[in-house]
């Protein structure tokens, strides 16, 4: 943190893509030791209004929302995201923003989103359908997912599993 206060600002590309790794690297930590007002912190220091950050870093802000069960927040930002990409959200955000539809049980909109073109086939999305299908008391439609979930969430009442931390692009590098 003190380094980033303190540092000489690079131009253009090498500054965004520095301070993009930064953020992500320092929002992971935080992430990780529970800290998440830290990461809202932070977000606003290194980007004030009218910085015109990433779009793809309310994907951070969201995740953090979810943490500390600011679940409108995070819809918030990850509908702006979608607005942003013409409603073509990449698979983790768009699992991202029906686990938040899901906590405010709205498992229409969760479903749309999990069986829509963009949404993965995997454990995961399966997971979060089967939840939904429980919700709603659609056995025969959760019974099918069944033997494509791990078994501690192949149960009733269905369990979610827990929040992912956001992951760091630096942290891949090194």
């Amino acid at each position: 943190m003190q380094w980033q206060q303190s540092r000489i600002e690079l131009s253009g590309y090498e500054e965004s893509e520095l301070k993009i790794l930064s953020f992500t690297l320092v929002s992971h930590i935080y992430q990780k030791l529970g800290q998440y007002q830290d990461v809202l912190d932070t977000y606003e220091k290194w980007y004030a209004p009218g910085s015109n950050p990433e779009y793809f870093l309310k994907n951070v802000l969201a995740t953090t929302y979810i943490q500390m069960g600011r679940n409108e927040l995070a819809i918030s930002e990850l509908e702006s995201l979608s607005d942003i990409l013409a409603g073509k959200l990449q698979p983790g955000s768009l699992m991202n923003l029906a686990r938040v539809y899901i906590e405010v049980t709205d498992y229409d909109k969760a479903m749309d989103l999990l069986n829509s073109e963009n949404a993965e086939d995997n454990t995961y999305t399966n997971i979060l359908r089967y939840y939904v299908y429980d919700q709603q008391n659609n056995r025969q439609k959760g019974d099918e997912l069944k033997a494509k979930i791990p078994t501690p969430f192949a149960v009733t009442p269905a369990k979610l599993p827990q929040i992912s931390v956001p992951g760091s692009p630096l942290l891949k590098q090194i």
